[in-house]
């Protein structure tokens, strides 16, 4: 059996189990607010990677900042 995720929080955890994928810490990218952030990518070769939303933008990344009204 294989781990299955729906594309949400943890996809990045369950890549590896997959043919070819491999998971890359550390990654700089644009986080929420304007500013880097370290993320987290899937990568399966030189030309394809994948980056979950939750780690390039989720609510952890807005700390106490959520102000929508």
């Amino acid at each position: 059996m294989l781990p299955m995720a729906d594309g949400g929080d943890g996809t990045l955890d369950v890549l590896p189990s997959a043919a070819h994928w491999s998971r890359v810490e550390g990654h700089q990218i644009c986080g929420p607010l304007g500013r880097p952030v370290r993320a987290r990518l899937g990568r399966m070769d030189e030309s394809t990677a994948v980056v979950d939303v939750a780690e390039a933008a989720g609510l952890r990344r807005v700390g106490g900042r959520l102000r929508p009204l």
